[in-house]
């Protein structure tokens, strides 16, 4: 344990008699704050702290917990998205943005250690103030959410399908669906009230495991397109390597830009890590974005060549450029509806917490609301 910094952005510990004053470095851990890797000067804020024996999670768990955040239903949207950008600007925008995500992961992680916090919506308030910081808990909240709500509705038209297909021969009703969306849901219940991200990483690998059954069913197709599929091809359409015009970019560069966000779980996976020093991270994070953008190149670059001269082209879902009765891709639909499934634990818990620290805002702006007009009712009179 190195000796103190006398920085003013460590924690103030006030001095306890001489007969029973502890040591300084005593004083900096039991506040949270370490030196811990050799190599760096200065002093980090860690809770827990880096020796815990609440740091349980692997490096390879944080990948697999990061990855699975990170794949879900917006796969289905990136090959339209290349068709939109061209391949050549598609393949610069995704790096652009996994670099980008890859820069903003390990900037939260260093103001977190920095800051003596330990929440995305933490280190906003620290550094913008507690305005700003409501604003980003809300934020967090609505988007996970939403991601919730969207994952419902995949998980409704992939249950819908495969029922339809395998199990009653039949279009299914909208209750039949609904029925079978609370069924599926009600399978991964347990999981969704998890307490932390290393007790999700067994559900996050066998989640990936079934994504890779849809890259694959779409690699399959675009290598041997069935007898029936081919007569409906155009052979006359060229292969887009840049865009028409300008404006299907813009229009398609939303998908590309969100398709690498895990933010909001950095910090809690980060957070059980074992040995968590810079490096360490470093290592994490890259991995995870160069697994994920090999894994949206494939399945991107396959899409578009197995749908690009169809009649009706590349759709927003790739998945409606298959037939119905593909077997192959009934099976990748399976593996993406088992992928979604297992993924919702890890979106449900964030919005849970991040809905906890919304209340106690609301709360606390209450209170304060509440004394302020107290002391004016008093000064009044």
């Amino acid at each position: 344990m190195g000796t103190p910094s006398q920085s003013s952005a460590l924690p103030i510990v006030e001095a306890a008699p001489s007969s029973q004053r502890k040591p300084a470095s005593q004083e900096m851990v039991e506040a949270g704050v370490y030196r811990y890797e050799r190599a760096r000067g200065s002093h980090e804020f860690f809770s827990p702290g880096p020796h815990s024996t609440e740091r349980t999670a692997s490096a390879s768990s944080a990948v697999f917990n990061l990855v699975s955040t990170i794949i879900g239903g917006g796969v289905l949207s990136l090959p339209y998205a290349f068709d939109k950008c061209g391949l050549v600007l598609a393949v610069v925008l995704m790096i652009i943005s996994a670099a980008a995500s890859t820069f903003s992961l390990y900037i939260i992680v260093s103001c977190s250690r920095r800051g003596g916090v330990t929440t995305y919506e933490e280190v906003v308030r620290k550094a913008l103030g507690v305005r700003a910081g409501l604003v980003t808990v809300s934020l967090l909240v609505l988007l996970t959410l939403l991601t919730m709500v969207a994952y419902t509705i995949l998980i409704k038209d992939l249950v819908g399908s495969l029922a339809g297909h395998f199990l009653f021969g039949r279009l299914l009703t909208v209750v039949e669906q609904n029925v079978l969306t609370v069924v599926a849901i009600s399978l991964v219940a347990p999981f969704l009230f998890a307490k932390s991200m290393d007790a999700l990483r067994f559900t996050s690998i066998f989640s990936l495991a079934s994504v890779l059954m849809l890259a694959i069913a779409i690699t399959v197709r675009a290598s041997h397109t069935r007898p029936q599929d081919a007569a409906l091809l155009r052979h006359d359409v060229p292969i887009k390597w840049f865009p028409d015009n300008w404006k299907d970019p813009l229009y398609a560069f939303p998908i590309i830009s969100v398709s690498f966000l895990c933010h909001f779980n950095v910090l809690p996976v980060y957070r059980e890590l074992q040995k968590p020093t810079r490096r360490r991270l470093k290592g994490i994070v890259s991995c995870t974005m160069f697994s994920t953008w090999f894994f949206y190149m494939v399945v991107g670059f396959t899409g578009y060549f197995f749908a690009f001269k169809m009649p009706a082209g590349v759709s927003d879902d790739i998945l409606n450029n298959f037939a119905r009765d593909d077997q192959l891709v009934n099976v990748g639909r399976l593996g993406l509806l088992v992928t979604i499934l297992l993924s919702m634990p890890l979106i449900i818990q964030p919005c849970r917490l991040n809905t906890i620290r919304l209340v106690s805002y609301i709360r606390g702006f209450s209170r304060a609301t509440e004394s302020m007009l107290e002391h004016r009712t008093l000064c009044s009179h």
